[in-house]
């Protein structure tokens, strides 16, 4: 179950995976920025 969740979150974009010999590691991506909004409208 943990493998199928976190290889659909490889597929989706959301982690990495990487393979050293026989083993596979899992890691969480960079969050993306969020967009810049400008000054806020009430200022």
């Amino acid at each position: 179950v943990v493998r199928s969740t976190l290889e659909a979150l490889v597929a989706k974009g959301q982690a990495h995976r990487t393979k050293q010999q026989r083993a596979v590691f899992y890691s969480a991506t960079a969050p993306e920025a969020a967009p810049d909004m400008g000054e806020p409208a009430n200022a």
